[in-house]
């Protein structure tokens, strides 16, 4: 029998702003449902979990939705509510056999578990369990407009959300600019060097714009532990105002709405960069590539 929630959202919203927020606000969001279920749950059984556990679990939810799309549904929702499996598998209750294989590992051994390691992509929830992930999300003020971002900083700690996924621009060397980025096989830290100090784009030139992305292939670039990756986000679309959405930004072919260009705007200096963090300067994984 399938349950209606639809009233008690409602209800829920009346107590809400309509207003879009932040992915900062948002994250924090996520992570405060995070601490609460888990301090419910160590308070009522003997079977205890970790902040980090859940963590883990949400972001392999956020992940498999990629590939799992339903209609109607929300990443946010769909991550809620493997969060919620994890926990009723903690307890001992039943749970979709399928579900256990995918999410075992961090119950069993969490310092080995990798939270991008989906062995099964598990994508069989029921509509109840994507309903009350959704009654968690509004009750905590998060509309269903605010709950398709990705989060993949709620795996970090307070200094390494500070530094990590920030390019910097670097004092000398082969490359124009460092990120440090958390490589999610490992946990370790890794510097990537990106730029050509001699490499110029001329951004108002269609067939350079082209031959750029074409030669880097940065439709295909995804993996953030690349040089390809970090090249390929500098060289991007932009939009031309605050107000154009990215779903705009990708069908715009003729350009009304966006515009090419290499965007060093967000790039931070060499020395306000290591105020504070100077250990940084010492990691010794360093990844570069030529012509990248």
């Amino acid at each position: 029998m399938e349950v209606d929630f639809s009233d008690k959202i409602k209800e829920i919203k009346k107590n809400f702003s309509t207003k879009s927020i932040s992915i900062c606000e948002a994250s924090e969001i996520i992570c405060s449902i995070i601490a609460s279920k888990c301090e419910q749950h160590n308070d009522k059984h003997e079977s205890k979990v970790s902040e980090e556990q859940l963590k883990k679990v949400y972001f392999r939810g956020s992940k498999s939705y990629d590939s799992a799309f339903r209609i109607g549904k929300t990443r946010t929702q769909w991550a809620m509510a493997r969060v919620n499996l994890f926990l009723k598998m903690n307890r001992g209750e039943d749970v979709n056999d399928s579900y256990l294989i995918s999410d075992k590992d961090i119950l069993i051994d969490e310092s080995q578990a990798d939270p991008n390691q989906d062995i099964y992509s598990f994508d069989d929830f029921s509509d109840i369990e994507l309903n009350l992930a959704s009654l968690d999300l509004v009750k905590s003020g998060m509309e269903k407009w605010n709950q398709d971002f990705n989060f993949e900083d709620i795996l970090y700690s307070e200094a390494e959300k500070k530094t990590l996924n920030k390019p910097f621009r670097l004092k000398d060397g082969k490359k124009k600019f460092g990120v440090y980025v958390k490589n999610p096989k490992t946990g370790n830290v890794i510097l990537v060097k990106f730029g050509d100090p001699n490499m110029e784009i001329k951004r108002d030139d269609p067939d350079r714009r082209r031959s750029f992305r074409a030669r880097h292939k940065c439709d295909s670039a995804k993996d953030k532990t690349t040089p390809r990756y970090w090249s390929c986000k500098m060289w991007s679309k932009k939009p031309v105002n605050k107000s154009v959405s990215s779903e705009a930004i990708e069908w715009d072919e003729e350009e009304l709405l966006s515009e090419w260009g290499w965007d060093e705007s967000s790039i931070i200096e060499n020395e306000d960069y290591f105020r504070g963090y100077a250990h940084l300067e010492n990691i010794e994984n360093i990844i570069e590539e030529e012509d990248v």
